[in-house]
């Protein structure tokens, strides 16, 4: 049995093949097998709470502070998206990331952090609340 360390350094398809060489015991042998290289899915780190229902006045936590938000080591960046006079977003010392649901109504909000190049495909995510 051999074993390899290989690393892809792009993406895409490559074919391996393993070719074992004659001796007086065993005759030559080789397999060749192709493999689709594809960029790894970014996830965050904290899950904030689903879309849905939330009371008006409430504060939903959308990132834990202190490290990088996401596997890849990025960072997200937040946004609001609907009606900002409904929700807006905090920031508070401790570098959480706190969405304030100000006003009935939909409040939509964004988050996003880049792909890594050949390695990390871009983070997204899209939650909707209907503050009641």
């Amino acid at each position: 049995m051999a074993k390899i360390n290989w690393a892809p350094t792009a993406l895409g398809p490559i074919t391996i093949t393993a070719t074992y060489i004659a001796n007086s015991t065993c005759a030559t042998a080789s397999a060749t097998k192709t493999f689709t290289v594809g960029l790894q899915t970014q996830t965050a780190k904290y899950t904030p709470p689903a879309s849905g229902p939330v009371n008006k006045g409430r504060t939903l936590k959308l990132e834990v502070g202190g490290e990088a938000d996401t596997n890849a080591g990025q960072n997200i960046t937040w946004e609001v998206t609907s009606n900002k006079k409904k929700c807006s977003l905090e920031f508070p010392s401790n570098g959480d990331v706190k969405l304030k649901i100000k006003k009935k109504g939909v409040c939509a909000v964004t988050g996003t952090a880049p792909g890594v190049a050949n390695q990390w495909s871009p983070y997204s995510i899209s939650l909707r609340y209907h503050a009641k």
